[in-house]
C-alpha cells in the first residue's frame, strides 16, 4: 500500500467536513483547503506531543551546559527537534522524583532544558518533530485529520459536535497506545540524533 502525504491528510480532513476531495489541497485557494494548510504543523506538533509515537521516538545522550542553574549543578539543554520528553534516564517522565530533576520551561511555555545534580551525560528518550508523511502510522494520521478538521469547523451544527466526538475518540485511543508503549524500552542504543527506525 503506497505511503500517505500531506495531500491525503488534508483531503481525509476534508471528507470528515463532508467536502469533496481536491487534487492538491496544498495549493488549492479554496477557503477551507486555506485554512487547513495553515493549521497543519501547528496541528501536526501538536498531535505529535499528545502521545508516545513509536515512528517518532528518538534516543540521546545530552551533555551538560558550560553554565550550572543557581539550584542545581547542572543544566542540559534538550534536542532542538524534541516535542514531548518521555524518559528521563530510564525513569517515566510523568512519574519523575523532584528535587532530583527541574524540567525548565520558556517563555512560550514550551519545555527547554533539564536541571539536576546528576553528571553528564544523561540519557533521554523523546518524541521529535518528525515531518515525514510517509512514516506516520494511520492512528496519528486519523487523529491529526480529525484534530484539522476540528480546527475549521463551524461550532455551531451537528457536525461540529460529530467532529469533536470522533477526535475524543482517537485522542482516547493515542492515550491508551500510549500507557502500553510506556511499558516496552526503544529497542536501539542511546546514540545522539539517530532515529529510532522500528515503527510502533
Amino acid at each position: 500500500m503506497a505511503a500517505f502525504t500531506k495531500n491525503d491528510i488534508l483531503n481525509l480532513a476534508r471528507a470528515h467536513l463532508k467536502l469533496s476531495p481536491e487534487v492538491d489541497v496544498t495549493t488549492s485557494r479554496n477557503p477551507t483547503s486555506l485554512l487547513l494548510n495553515g493549521q497543519y504543523e501547528a496541528a501536526r506538533r501538536f498531535v505529535l506531543s499528545e502521545a508516545h509515537w513509536g515512528f517518532a521516538k528518538k534516543d540521546a545522550n545530552l551533555s551538560k551546559n558550560e553554565t550550572p542553574t543557581h539550584t542545581y549543578a547542572n543544566a542540559y539543554n534538550l534536542p532542538s527537534d524534541h516535542v514531548r520528553l518521555i524518559t528521563l534516564n530510564g525513569h517515566d517522565v510523568d512519574n519523575l522524583t523532584f528535587p532530583l530533576y527541574e524540567l525548565k520551561l520558556n517563555l512560550a511555555g514550551n519545555l527547554e532544558q533539564i536541571h539536576t545534580n546528576e553528571g553528564s551525560p544523561i540519557k533521554i528518550t523523546y518524541v521529535s518533530d518528525i515531518e515525514n508523511v510517509s512514516v506516520f502510522t494511520y492512528p496519528f494520521i486519523e487523529l491529526l485529520s480529525y484534530y484539522l478538521a476540528d480546527l475549521v469547523v463551524s461550532e455551531d451544527n451537528q457536525l461540529a459536535q460529530k467532529i469533536a466526538v470522533r477526535l475524543d475518540e482517537k485522542l482516547g485511543k493515542a492515550k491508551f497506545i500510549n500507557s502500553v508503549q510506556s511499558l516496552r524500552p526503544v529497542p536501539n542504543h542511546y546514540d545522539t540524533s539517530d532515529w529510532d527506525k522500528s515503527h510502533g
